[in-house]
């Protein structure tokens, strides 16, 4: 009888627990922007947007087989824009290594810093300034130096979609290792061109992509080539998932004594804005 009476009690209880939600749950999840304003309350004025954006970026890949490699790399940008002027600065560090019959080596060490200042950024044209200061253990490069000016064509820039053309002149200073553990240092021009793409999909997902070629002004057959591309899908306000392939050519890095003229890596990470 008493199993009887209980389950007769289910309906009710179930009945009474709907009703629960139906009216508790949109009152606390109700944004405090949608809340009924008092009489006489002034309107919530949403906040302006920040002329700054500073962002962050964690990466890692790793490579188990006959050769195990594992590199991390980390990024932090800051930028300025407004209509008439843009500054921008990067930092980026990447650590790799790598084991050979069981020895273990680094493989990858290198940093980049750079700085730009655009004049009228949103404009089909633009002339900038760069300044750029790197080091790499594979490319077998002390330190590197360069800076100069140049101009940037934006063929589309629609909040969507953006495609740009920057071409530039830039003067270079390098530190070499020699062959015998010693050093040179070489001075040269170089000219440079920047194709670069990006493309939004939806409100969470975007595709960027980089190519640099810079040649020596003086001999052309010796040149660098930069390829940057990624796919970031934004998990909330702040925080992204990236994945992202980066490589590098450069015509005379054996001459150096690199292993290879060609380095290239995959890696996925999290990206933070703050």
């Amino acid at each position: 009888m008493r199993a009887t009476v209980t389950a007769r009690r289910w309906p009710a209880l179930a009945k009474a627990l709907v009703l629960a939600f139906v009216l508790v749950v949109p009152a606390v999840t109700k944004p405090a922007l949608a809340q009924e304003t008092t009489a006489g309350e002034a309107p919530v004025v949403a906040k302006k947007p920040s002329n700054w954006k500073r962002t962050g970026e964690l990466a890692g890949s790793i490579f188990l087989g006959n050769k195990p490699q594992t590199v991390l790399t980390t990024r932090l940008n800051v930028s300025h824009a407004d209509s008439t002027f843009e500054f921008g600065s990067a930092l980026r560090f990447t650590y790799g290594s790598a084991s050979d019959e069981g020895e273990r080596y680094v493989s990858q060490r290198s940093w980049l810093g750079s700085v730009n200042a655009d004049l009228w950024p949103y404009a089909g044209q633009s002339p900038f300034l760069l300044a750029t200061l790197e080091s790499s253990l594979e490319r077998r490069i002390n330190l590197r130096a360069s800076g100069g000016a140049g101009h940037k064509l934006t063929f589309v820039d629609d909040g969507t979609s953006l495609a740009n053309l920057s071409i530039a002149i830039l003067a270079e200073r390098s530190w070499l290792p020699t062959k015998d553990r010693g050093q040179e240092i070489s001075s040269l021009a170089r000219f440079s061109g920047r194709v670069r793409v990006k493309r939004r999909l939806g409100e969470r997902a975007v595709l960027n992509a980089e190519t640099y070629f810079r040649p020596e002004a003086y001999h052309m057959t010796r040149f660098t080539v930069t390829n940057s591309a990624s796919a970031s899908f934004r998990m909330n306000e702040l925080v992204s998932l990236k994945a992202s392939y980066l490589d590098n050519y450069d015509s005379v890095a054996q001459e150096r004594g690199a292993r290879s003229n060609y380095d290239g890596q995959v890696v996925l990470g999290v990206e933070a804005d703050f």
